[in-house]
């Protein structure tokens, strides 16, 4: 299992999260018509922004510490205790098709 053997090291203003929201507000886009995509811990800071409402893909082959978090972030978002209203996609497919199958379920893709 290559996940086992990695390590991110990341300084706590920086990752994936602050860098899209850096990205999106240069290109001006609005958070609902933002998509990001992930499977991985060092993606986990810009899937479970908890002040973002744009739509986060997960693909199948994402490394299981990251699911048990996005299941714990679902959970939370159910009971209404995660400000978040973008949507949550969990892909069956692993990796770029996933990607492909969560833009399908957003209506990004015919």
């Amino acid at each position: 299992d290559p996940y086992v053997r990695s390590i991110d090291v990341l300084p706590a203003r920086a990752g994936k999260g602050h860098a899209a929201e850096y990205v999106r507000q240069k290109l001006k886009f609005q958070q609902e018509y933002t998509v990001v995509a992930g499977d991985s811990g060092n993606d986990e800071g810009m899937l479970l922004k908890p002040d973002a409402s744009w739509h986060a893909i997960v693909v199948s082959n994402a490394v299981p510490d990251l699911m048990e978090k996005v299941t714990a972030h679902l959970q939370r978002q159910a009971l209404g205790a995660v400000n978040n209203s973008g949507r949550m996609i969990l892909s069956t497919k692993p990796r770029s098709a996933g990607v492909v199958e969560g833009l399908h379920q957003l209506g990004y893709l015919r």
